[in-house]
């Protein structure tokens, strides 16, 4: 028997019980977390959303249970759940923070705050370019 005979069974199994068999869909779960959860880190790039990202998915595939067909594997069919539900995830996150550089309270966050080196490099380019002028008038009437 191989790994995917062996789900064949445990899903005709879950299916066959009326209200899902609870135990059967754990031993599902149980085969195909490390991979579904390996995935959902890898697609969001979020270590800290995966596991909820995974679990989220093993409980649509109980709900649907009663409509797979069987057209393909149960971890085929698990892993079309997660990345739709991956991908609806990565659509709804937020792209960023914004933050009101104005607001005090953003003002005195170290994190936040740059030190002015633009003036200084003016500066720094002003003097350059003096030395260089100098220096040119100096070959001229040398």
């Amino acid at each position: 028997m191989s790994h995917n005979d062996k789900d064949d069974v445990l899903v005709e199994r879950a299916q066959a019980s009326p209200s899902g068999n609870i135990r059967t869909f754990e031993s599902l779960v149980h085969r195909h977390q490390a991979v579904i959860l390996a995935n959902c880190r890898f697609m969001t790039g979020s270590p800290e959303s995966a596991g909820d990202l995974a679990q989220e998915v093993f409980v649509k595939a109980y709900f649907a249970l009663p409509r797979f067909e069987k057209r393909a594997s149960f971890g085929t069919w698990v892993k079309r759940i997660k990345v739709n539900h991956c991908l609806n995830h990565i659509r709804k996150a937020p792209k960023g923070t914004f933050v009101d550089v104005d607001d005090p309270a953003v003002q005195i966050e170290l994190a936040v705050q740059v030190p002015a080196k633009g003036s200084a490099d003016l500066d720094t380019l002003s003097e350059r370019e003096r030395a260089h002028a100098r220096l040119a008038q100096q070959d001229l009437h040398g």
